[in-house]
C-alpha cells in the first residue's frame, strides 16, 4: 500500500485479530501502558505504527540518532571547553 493511502485504510480488524489475546497474556494494565508508549513514540518520531515493520523502522531511527549523538559527544569531548551543541553548530557552519 502506498504511504499516502496508509492513512485512509481501516485496519482495525487486522489489529483486533492480531492482538486479541494480549489482555489475557500480558494483562490489561500492561497493554494500556504499551499502547501509551506507542502513542508517545508516534508523536516524538512522527511515524505511523501499524505493523512490525513500522516498529523496526522506528527502532532504526532511534538507534541511528543515538549513534549520532554518541559520536557528537565524543567529538565535542575532543574539543576541550566545547559542548556538543557548540560543536554541532561549528560542523553545520562548515
Amino acid at each position: 500500500v502506498p504511504m499516502h493511502q496508509a492513512k485512509v485504510l481501516d485496519r482495525r480488524h487486522r489489529t483486533a485479530d492480531e492482538c486479541a489475546d494480549l489482555d489475557e497474556v500480558l494483562g490489561a494494565e500492561c497493554v494500556a501502558r504499551l499502547v501509551e508508549c506507542v502513542r508517545d513514540m508516534r508523536r516524538m518520531l512522527r511515524v505511523k505504527m501499524e505493523d512490525a515493520n513500522d516498529v523496526l523502522m522506528a527502532e532504526e531511527a532511534v538507534n541511528g540518532a543515538h549513534v549520532f549523538f554518541i559520536q557528537l559527544q565524543r567529538h565535542a569531548d575532543a574539543h576541550v571547553g566545547e559542548d556538543d551543541f557548540s560543536v554541532l553548530q561549528m560542523l553545520r557552519a562548515m
